[in-house]
């Protein structure tokens, strides 16, 4: 479970109406009446999955509604083979009829439905923002620091006790783990590969350590690593390690794929979160009443507001 501030971290579900505050059902763009056998131009390259009338439903439509409706996730596909797949292109075909009736009745130029208008585009623009911001900063090497952090915080009291092959290169320790792996004792490979001194092997493997007082990336390799288990190769500046777990104090942190979710969705609610409050500390926000005849504001009218 990811540790750090799961106060703040309790709030993410507040941010998970987001996706459906956010999408608005339909940005209907008119098309020209024509000959329904002439090609549709398509904004952007994404193929289409519906013709309704002169109108269209792409795939990218169909999955950005489940999306919305919280039956996927980001990332996730949906098709044809989703339970949900046909009401959620029942529904998409009903805006779609609904919204070329709109047009056809010029709906669309009464005062209320240009403000309702208005109103879509600026929830379509503030999703486009967070969707920047979420592909800019949710990134792999964020996600990779903030499990560097998680494991640390797991392992506070932990104290492990492992056994290590240092060698020269890396087709050496992959060797060497490949033999591990074919059942050759750890030992024997280290005798014949690890270019460290058979005392010191032999001295270390003895001793209980906590992990978080080692350099990385051993704190995170250490917690990969189940008991008994033997680790992939990894690079630091006294060469390529293997490392064995031989025993563990503690109860093991959880593994990157375990946490790999819940820290995905940390980092955009945080993320969000920070970009909203500091556009909102630089906004001008004020109401009609506290705009003075000369349109400038009250400075105790500002002060109220801003408490």
């Amino acid at each position: 479970m990811v540790m750090i501030s799961m106060k703040t971290f309790q709030n993410f579900k507040k941010c998970v109406c987001f996706a459906g505050l956010l999408f608005f059902a339909s940005c209907d763009q008119a098309l020209e009446t024509g000959d329904s056998s002439q090609a549709i131009e398509v904004p952007f390259s994404e193929e289409i999955a519906f013709f309704v009338n002169e109108d269209y439903i792409t795939h990218f439509d169909i999955s950005e509604a489940a999306l919305a409706e919280g039956l996927i996730r980001e990332g996730e596909t949906f098709d044809s083979t989703h339970r949900e797949y046909d009401d959620v292109v029942d529904r998409l075909i009903d805006r779609v009829v609904l919204a070329g009736t709109v047009e056809t009745l010029e709906l669309m130029y009464e005062p209320r439905a240009i403000r309702l208008l208005h109103i879509a585009r600026r929830q379509v623009l503030a999703r486009l923002y967070l969707d920047h911001i979420i592909a800019s900063r949710v990134t792999e090497d964020a996600i990779l620091n903030m499990y560097e952090v998680q494991v640390k915080l797991q392992q506070v009291d932990d104290s492990t006790r492992y056994s290590r092959i240092v060698m020269e290169n890396k087709p050496a320790a992959d060797t060497a783990r490949e033999q591990i792996l074919m059942g050759r004792e750890f030992d024997d490979v280290a005798a014949e590969y690890s270019t460290e001194s058979s005392w010191k092997m032999r001295t270390d493997a003895e001793k209980f350590i906590k992990p978080n007082r080692l350099r990385a990336p051993y704190p995170e390799i250490l917690s990969e690593t189940p008991e008994g288990g033997v680790s992939e190769p990894f690079e630091t500046s006294e060469g390529w390690i293997i490392v064995k777990v031989e025993e563990r104090l503690g109860k093991a942190p959880a593994r990157l794929d375990e946490m790999r979710q819940e820290i995905i969705e940390y980092l955009i609610h945080t993320n969000v979160d920070t970009a909203i409050t500091n556009l909102r500390k630089r906004a001008t926000i004020t109401r009609p009443s506290q705009v003075g005849s000369d349109g400038d504001e009250s400075d105790s009218d500002l002060q109220k507001l801003a408490e």
